[in-house]
């Protein structure tokens, strides 16, 4: 499968759409990574263009790894293995990125790795979850990550405060 990188591409988000639209390409998506992001490997069933807007990025495919510095381009050809390694998980975000700026995005595309567990609930707390699940009109397991996943930012965001 071929892959392309392009140095010095284009010169920020405005260069980055307008080169899309100018080849036909879809919408754009924009996403950033936070430290330590890493992406299993992965395919996907198109051509993919990537620009680095700001920072770098490191993708790693079968002819070895590539670095993305900002302006950069990087076109993978469809079913492309791949995986990708933040620059930040050597560097500290705080130096480059003014986090007072960032907005949420979404993903609906991105699959994120799962791993089946087991767990011992009293039987009460399980019922009272069932209970809620039905309420929502969701799967009692969906319904706990979502629970799991508030609690958990919501314990990171105290600590974090806290510092």
């Amino acid at each position: 499968m071929s892959v392309v990188r392009t140095g010095a591409a284009i010169r920020g988000r405005q260069e980055a759409v307008a080169s899309l639209a100018s080849e036909g390409c879809s919408a754009p998506r924009f996403w950033e990574n936070a430290p330590g992001d890493t992406y299993g490997r992965h395919s996907h069933g198109y051509h993919k263009v990537l620009f680095c807007l700001s920072g770098s990025i490191v993708f790693h495919v079968q002819g070895g790894d590539m670095e993305l510095l900002a302006g950069d381009r990087l076109d993978l050809e469809a079913g492309t293995e791949h995986a990708e390694r933040a620059f930040w998980a050597k560097h500290d975000a705080t130096e480059f990125v003014d986090f007072s700026t960032a907005t949420p995005a979404l993903f609906p595309e991105l699959k994120p790795s799962a791993r089946t567990i087991s767990i011992r609930l009293p039987a009460s707390l399980l019922a009272a979850l069932k209970v809620l699940a039905n309420k929502r009109d969701v799967p009692y397991q969906s319904l706990m990550k979502l629970l799991l996943a508030e609690a958990v930012e919501h314990e990171l965001s105290v600590k974090r405060s806290v510092r």
